[in-house]
């Protein structure tokens, strides 16, 4: 074998690892568990209680999921919108910290594609089930649905 076809076979491995490295540490965990939306489990959990009365938008998600990925800016965005009328969530469904309750939700509310969005009214009762992409209008005609303006 020329030693130019190895160089390139090297170089090309190479670029294969720094690109799953990149992917699975930087682009698909950038946002990851750092927001508000992504702490607000324990909100989502009050209203199911029916502890807090709020409406709730909620994506079941996974942290390496493309689309997830990319609705992540509009879940903050409706979170910022709507700060003081509705509970916003991003549940990790492969968070380690909360597998429990991630299992729990994943067969709850059946997630056979990510993400899926719940929305609930403030007693907790889910008024929509969708699954995959939400645009940000998409998800304040939900809203206004629900009564949320």
């Amino acid at each position: 074998m020329k030693s130019w076809t190895k160089v390139t076979i090297i170089v090309v491995l190479l670029l294969a690892v720094v690109g799953i490295y990149y992917g699975k540490n930087i682009y698909f965990k950038k946002d990851a568990g750092e927001s508000a939306v992504s702490s607000n489990l324990e909100n989502i959990i009050q209203v199911e209680k029916g502890e807090l009365k709020k409406p709730v938008v909620m994506e079941l998600s996974t942290t390496t999921c493309p689309v997830c990925v990319k609705m992540y800016p509009i879940m903050e965005s409706i979170d910022k919108k709507y700060k003081d009328k509705v509970v916003v969530g991003v549940v990790h469904l492969d968070d380690e910290k909360i597998q429990e309750k991630a299992i729990e939700y994943a067969q709850k509310y059946s997630v056979r594609v990510v993400p899926t969005m719940i929305f609930m009214d403030e007693n907790g009762e889910t008024f929509l089930r969708q699954e995959g992409y939400m645009s940000e209008e998409e998800i304040s005609k939900v809203l206004k649905a629900m009564g949320v303006e």
